[in-house]
């Protein structure tokens, strides 16, 4: 990478601590895994880029456990939420 990428993926690393996203490890822990990080430009946009990390060949899926995720379908999520039923109201003037 060169200056300006390393700045931009310092630059994001950082944004991440503040946002508490990433920080520091505690005394006597040891990093088990990292991913690997790289910058490329972003079409049409001179001097931005766009960071992108890579998992998969960092290490982290052997230390992510089996826990799927199942997405709500939307008639799951007004039926709890609007338990006595729900209405709608369309307005068709311009």
């Amino acid at each position: 990478m060169d200056d300006d990428m390393i700045a931009a993926a310092a630059d994001f690393v950082e944004e991440l601590m503040e946002l508490g996203v990433v920080g520091n490890i505690d005394e006597g822990l040891e990093i088990v895994c990292n991913p690997l990080m790289f910058v490329v430009p972003k079409p049409g946009q001179e001097g931005q880029w766009r960071k992108i990390s890579d998992a998969l060949r960092g290490g982290q899926n052997s230390c992510v456990g089996q826990d799927p995720v199942f997405l709500p379908r939307i008639a799951h999520i007004l039926d709890q939420m609007y338990t006595n039923g729900y209405s709608a109201v369309v307005d068709l003037s311009k």
